[in-house]
């Protein structure tokens, strides 16, 4: 009799356990990655590309065109898979300083920041408009982003990524 009620008492705990097993809810939540995150990221493989093309033309030698279109490619890519973020691009050093903008997928043509600047020269400003593309030396007028960056003697590359998510506006320099 003793071996019956033990079999009763474990089956009693497993019909319990199926019971409690079935009523339990299980809730779940899908987290997005943020858009920041995702900007931040982008802008980190972003200026490691375009400083080992611009690292990869200075030590082959390659003319200051050629690096510049090597540096035009990648940032068409990474405009054509980001169609939803505006980058400026800034390389060059204290005696040549290009730009390239991409504004929604498109890329504008390259030019010199400052055709005549001082090699003494140290910082920068830019005044940054993705819709008409200028960046006057002198900031006279409304921007949509303003940096100050420092100015190597050697080369330099600084990228500035803006990306827009409903009402928000997410800007990362590097």
């Amino acid at each position: 009799m003793n071996k019956k009620a033990q079999f009763f008492i474990i089956t009693a705990l497993i019909i319990a356990t199926i019971t409690i097993s079935f009523g339990t809810v299980y809730n779940q939540a899908k987290v997005q990655e943020k858009e920041d995150v995702k900007t931040y990221e982008i802008t980190e493989e972003l200026h490691s590309e375009i400083q080992q093309a611009y690292d990869n033309g200075v030590l082959t030698k390659l003319s200051p065109y050629e690096i510049q279109q090597n540096i035009q490619k990648l940032a068409k890519y990474y405009a054509s898979q980001n169609p939803d973020s505006n980058f400026a691009i800034f390389f060059g050093n204290q005696t040549n300083l290009k730009e390239i903008y991409t504004n929604q997928g498109e890329i504008a043509e390259s030019k010199e920041v400052f055709p005549t600047a001082s090699p003494s020269q140290d910082k920068f400003k830019v005044c940054i408009n993705f819709n008409n593309q200028e960046t006057p030396a002198p900031i006279h007028k409304k921007c949509d982003i303003e940096r100050e960056f420092t100015l190597k003697k050697e080369q330099s590359v600084y990228i500035v990524v803006r990306k827009k998510v409903k009402n928000e506006e997410v800007v990362i320099e590097r």
